[in-house]
């Protein structure tokens, strides 16, 4: 299944000042097994309901919850 992303020519790419407050239960978090490096996932749903849309590479999903993907800015988990 594709998924297909609609943008209106008005619209314009929102700027996102500080780092962004997500809910725990919306995202995700890996870390290397030698915590060199980590990984923040975002639920779909919430990224855009968020507005960091722009912000997510929905390319690469969560290894084990398809509903999640990669968000290429780092995020407050709250």
């Amino acid at each position: 299944m594709a998924g297909i992303k609609f943008i209106h020519k008005d619209d314009k790419e929102v700027v996102i000042k500080g780092t962004p407050n997500v809910p725990t239960n919306k995202s995700k978090k890996l870390t290397s097994i030698d915590g060199s490096e980590t990984l923040y996932y975002i639920e779909t749903e919430t990224a855009f309901k968020m507005k960091l849309d722009s912000k997510v590479d929905f390319t690469k999903k969560h290894p084990q919850n398809q509903n999640y993907s990669l968000i290429t800015i780092p995020i407050n988990r709250i």
